[in-house]
């Protein structure tokens, strides 16, 4: 791109005001001045070499200088002298782009951090959102991995305090820049609380957030002249040949130096340095002429001109992004499609397809470092993003500018439709999920966020309409007839066919070959034949999902199916409902794929699967017809078969009986599995060798199947589920010596557990809903760790023999019988840090056996009325324990050194075996 002329003028222009803020007008005069400059380029038919260029994605989160500073807070965060203190909090200051989040988040992913600490949460809200409820959900959704829709505060404090206590967890609030006092002082009295001991909570700001105290802040200093041009130089350079030819690396050493040493602005120049070369030698060239003294608003001059010198396509889509408020987390794949609806995506010479080139887009802003505090998926691809603090707080002042004239809306609307929607006649996006609408009226055409049953024939006449989104439409019958005619979709998630001529026919799916990522064809028993099906033309789509379901059996499904054959890139494929005979051929073809999940299908043998060397996860379930596993399934070539499956799920398969590997495979075959499931197969008697297999679960199946177990040496999780299991069947169990979990569930003929002493590696274990179990015995497990026992309604004979040194939870609840725990002594348990005893009205612990737990760190009892009543008048027995629930009585007595609590509604026995599954 050609920037000497303006470049030169904008340089002098900012070099000359040496104040640290840049007011609208100037921004106004510079950004219309560029865009000027662009029209003329565009009339002259001059364009950017790189303008669609997939570029790869450079390795921007290396970390230069920070040695001593990670050891410093890596020393604060594991420090035992701090185990003895529930919770303690620990500040990382200092001013904007400095590094603070890379230095958490550098910690935060350290082996030895993850292993210290129980539970991690990491928390970064946009700075509007500083809400307790969403504080709540973001450690929710960092602890559990999945978004909680609860929005009642008590919920959410319970939920919170479920997933905390007792745990010794890290909590990361980062770039949290004010908090209320109320909100603190809340998270304390109803989260931390209840924390085990030596919890950290990290917190990195600009300075002392509001009321959170804590240690001395680490103050991260500015970076040295040499780390800031190691940084620099790694990110504007390939090789070090490449520094060492460069006639410029001595002026970027100097312009380096002078970025004042703050990280951020030192990615920038670097990235200048790379993909604007005529730009910064001209800020080097100034630099060095000036007397080597930079203006106090150096940040906002980096910037200015590293959003300057981006083509215009890539400014555009960035000042898009910079309206959103700082903090907020982006997710890649909406963005893009949010780019393409406004119209800021182009499509270029030799391809036409908008998402390949909105990701180019995305790409070549990240390797300019506007994007940064990346997230990734299990597959490696980036879901989250954010745009650095200091990045926005200048950039969302261009986007006001730059962004005057582009429309977007953002956000929902209410049940009652408004006839003025009917103005959005171009519109490009229609999101049609989550809202309870259920039927839209043939006026309105242009509305967001909706769950319907029936969409009105007029929505065809939307030609402009890229995106539209029905993929939680659950109820949804049918789309309309001629909805082919929207040419311009390149997402539609969900196409629902109907049984009548007002309804979309599968071949209209031939005029939206723009159609990209996940597809879900729903109803396809209303498929005519398989002329319709070559008529959808699938294999001319850039599909990564594709599911194929069926409502009810139908004529001629194995030919429409045939047909139906995807572009070889997919990833995902789910087929429900088929009731065909066989399979597609195709499906053994289709080399990309990671994930298959076949369900409810009438097949009565397998698909050839055993070739697709990139599937992860293969899940079968309802396969009614299916009665052995044999070699059709490996199919035939390669000797390593299945090479990278790593979860497998054989559910609901109720004439399974054999499965057998082919002969002389040896270990090639399942060479990655780590996961087994098998559920719902009672004529299923045997299992073949895995020898990598890790987790294996056993539900409602045959109890034979457990014979085979004696083969699973490397197994270290075992659940066996609502099944035959008399308790000598321990015996195969008792074999498996690296096993570290067992859970034990819903077993009525399971009478009692033997001593089971050989299980030396065994950290948890679970005997839950055991109605029949009378008698456990555990001697002397010393990895055991945890121990629940849960609604064993006829155990009356629980006995720790020898010594438990690693145990340090106990939980016990429903066991009406139980009257006590026989020990020789109660320091059997000397670790025990966490006790729950609920409603086991009969148990009796002894004043003495209270404060033989010398260790114990927090008690709950609830409906257990005479222990509670003992403590009650009795408290100096448990002075020790940090926190104390005693059901629905406040003990009486002051709580200088512990937490003493009243809890009207305990945590319920379904979360806490949530939890513990």
């Amino acid at each position: 791109m050609q920037t000497s002329g303006t470049a030169s003028s904008l340089l002098r222009l900012l070099w000359s005001r040496k104040e640290s803020t840049i007011d609208d007008d100037l921004l106004r005069q510079i950004f219309e001045e560029r865009a000027r400059h662009d029209m003329a380029l565009a009339a002259s038919g001059i364009h950017s070499e790189v303008e669609h260029e997939i570029l790869p994605i450079l390795e921007t989160e290396k970390v230069f200088g920070r040695d001593h500073d990670k050891e410093v807070l890596l020393s604060e965060l594991l420090d035992k002298k701090m185990e003895q203190t529930q919770l303690s909090v620990i500040l990382i200051v200092g001013i904007s782009g400095i590094g603070k989040t890379t230095l958490a988040r550098l910690v935060y992913e350290e082996e030895v951090v993850e292993k210290h600490f129980e539970v991690r949460a990491w928390v970064k809200l946009a700075r509007q959102e500083i809400r307790l409820q969403q504080i709540a959900k973001e450690i929710l959704k960092s602890v559990t991995g999945i978004s909680c829709p609860l929005d009642d505060l008590d919920d959410l404090d319970e939920m919170v305090r479920d997933n905390l206590q007792s745990h010794r967890c890290l909590i990361v609030f980062d770039e949290i820049h004010s908090m209320a006092e109320g909100c603190w002082l809340h998270m304390n009295q109803k989260w931390f609380n209840f924390v085990g001991m030596g919890s950290k909570v990290l917190v990195t700001g600009r300075s002392v957030v509001g009321k959170i105290v804590g240690q001395k802040p680490i103050e991260l200093r500015r970076l040295s002249e040499h780390a800031g041009w190691s940084l620099c130089r790694d990110l504007a350079f390939d090789s070090s040949e490449d520094v060492e030819n460069s006639l410029t690396s001595p002026l970027a050493g100097n312009l380096a130096a002078l970025c004042q040493g703050i990280p951020l602005l030192l990615k920038l120049v670097g990235s200048l340095m790379r993909y604007e070369k005529g730009l910064h030698d001209m800020l080097c060239s100034t630099v060095l002429s000036d007397d080597k003294t930079m203006p106090s608003g150096v940040a906002s001059i980096v910037v200015l001109l590293s959003i300057w010198a981006l083509p215009q396509h890539l400014r555009e889509c960035f000042s898009y992004c910079a309206i959103f408020p700082q903090g907020y987390a982006f997710n890649k794949e909406k963005i893009i499609k949010m780019w393409m609806a406004v119209g800021l995506v182009k499509p270029s010479p030799g391809n036409n397809d908008l998402e390949d080139i909105g990701a180019a887009y995305f790409n070549q802003l990240i390797c300019r470092s506007f994007f940064m505090d990346i997230t990734h998926n299990e597959y490696g691809d980036i879901v989250e993003f954010q745009i650095p603090g200091l990045i926005h707080d200048i950039a969302k002042d261009v986007a006001r500018i730059i962004c005057k004239k582009k429309l977007g809306v953002l956000g929902s609307i209410s049940e009652d439709a408004d006839q003025s929607l009917l103005e959005f006649q171009y519109l490009k996006s229609l999101d049609l999920s989550c809202s309870r609408i259920q039927n839209l009226s043939d006026d309105i055409c242009a509305l967001k966020e909706l769950r319907l049953k029936k969409l009105p024939k007029r929505i065809c006449n939307l030609a402009y309409l890229q995106q539209l989104n029905l993929l939680l439409c659950e109820s949804l019958s049918s789309l309309p007839s001629q909805i082919g005619l929207l040419m311009s979709l390149n997402s539609m998630p969900l196409f629902v066919l109907g049984d009548d001529d007002n309804c979309a026919r599968l071949g209209e799916l031939k005029w939206l070959n723009q159609l990209r990522g996940r597809l879900e064809i729903r109803n396809l028993e209303n498929a005519s034949g398989i002329k319709e099906a070559e008529d959808a033309e699938l294999d001319q789509k850039n599909l990564r999902y594709l599911g194929l379901s069926w409502g009810r059996s139908a004529d001629g499904c194995s030919q429409v199916l045939e047909h139906l054959r995807p572009n070889e890139q997919l990833k995902v494929l789910q087929l429900t409902g088929y009731m065909g005979t066989k399979f597609p051929t195709w499906i053994q073809c289709m080399s990309s794929l990671t994930k298959i999940s076949i369900n409810d299908c009438g097949c009565k043998e397998l698909a050839s699967l055993g070739q697709l060397q990139f599937l992860v996860e293969l899940q079968l379930k309802g396969m009614m017809n299916i009665m052995y596993i044999g070699p059709e399934f490996y199919g035939y070539g390669s000797a390593d078969i299945f090479r990278s499956l790593e979860q497998l799920g054989l559910y609901d398969m109720p004439r399974l009986s054999s499965w057998s590997l082919l002969k002389g495979s040896g270990g090639s075959v399942f060479r990655s599995l780590k996961t087994l499931t098998i559920e719902g197969c009672p004529q299923l008697e045997g299992l073949p060798s895995l020898p990598s297999l890790a987790n294996l679960i056993i539900w409602n199946s045959n109890s034979r199947i457990l014979r085979y177990l004696t083969s699973f040496r490397s197994i270290d999780s075992l659940l066996i589920k609502e099944m035959e299991f008399p308790w000598f069947h321990m015996k195969y169990v008792r074999r498996l010596s690296s096993l570290k979990k067992l859970i034990l569930f819903n077993l009525e003929n399971f009478t009692h557990l033997p001593i089971i002493e050989e299980l030396r590696a065994l950290e948890h274990l679970g005997v839950l809903n055991c109605s029949n179990t009378r008698s456990i015995v555990l001697s002397g497990s010393p990895s055991l760790r945890r121990l629940q026992i849960i609604e064993c309604e006829k155990l009356d004979y629980f006995m720790l023999g020898r010594i438990h040194t690693a145990a340090v939870e106990l939980v016990l609840e429903d066991c009406p019988l139980m009257s006590q725990l026989y020990s020789e002594k109660w320091s059997v348990l000397p670790s025990l840090r966490k006790l729950i005893i609920k409603r086991c009205p009969g148990l009796q612990i002894s004043n003495v056996q209270f404060t033989m737990l010398e260790e114990l760190e927090y008690l709950f009892i609830a409906e257990c009325q005479d222990l509670e009543r003992q403590l009650e008048m009795e408290p100096s027995v448990i002075s020790h324990v940090s926190c104390v629930i005693l059901g629905n009585h406040k003990l009486e007595q002051a709580a200088t050194s512990r937490n003493v609590v009243r809890s009207s509604s305990p945590p319920s026995s379904a979360r806490l075996l949530t939890v513990f599954l």
